[in-house]
Parts: C-alpha cells; structure tokens; sequence
C-alpha cells in the first residue's frame, strides 16, 4: 500500500470525477425511472465483500465510496414517480 504522504495526487480530481461522480450521476438519473416503471437493476461490481481497497489513496477512497453508495442505495423504494 502506497503511504499517503509518498501518493503521487497528480491526476486525483480527475480520477475521482470520472470513477465516482460518474457513477452518481447515472444511478441520479436511472433510479427515477426504475422506480417508476418497478423494474431495473444497478450493479456495482467490486473485487470482494470486504470493506478495505489497497494501492494508491485516490483508489482506496474510489473504491471505498463506491461500496458505500452500494449499500447506501440497496433497497431503496422511495416515491420518484
């Protein structure tokens, strides 16, 4: 694992709009109409069940958030109709 103080940050904004925000932004506006025709799926697919990511910051961070926008959305049934 990367020591954060050694992680090269270079390109971290980018790498967090493109893997994260990219994700948000489809299930924002993929869930409205799943909800209203009570039909659909959105898969996130992960490396393991754990709760842990190694190698660089920005990946831990992406990955970790992922996993939790997963767990936050799992279930879901609110009125978007």
């Amino acid at each position: 694992m990367v020591f954060i103080l050694e992680a090269d940050l270079k390109n971290a904004e980018t790498a967090l709009r493109q893997s994260l925000v990219s994700h948000i932004i489809t299930a924002k506006h993929a869930a409205p109409y799943m909800i209203r025709n009570r039909s659909g799926l959105i898969v996130e697919v992960t490396e393991n069940e754990v709760l842990c990511a190694g190698g660089n910051p920005v990946t831990q961070v992406v990955k970790l958030a992922l996993k939790g926008l997963a767990g936050a959305v799992r279930g879901y049934r609110g009125d978007l109709a």
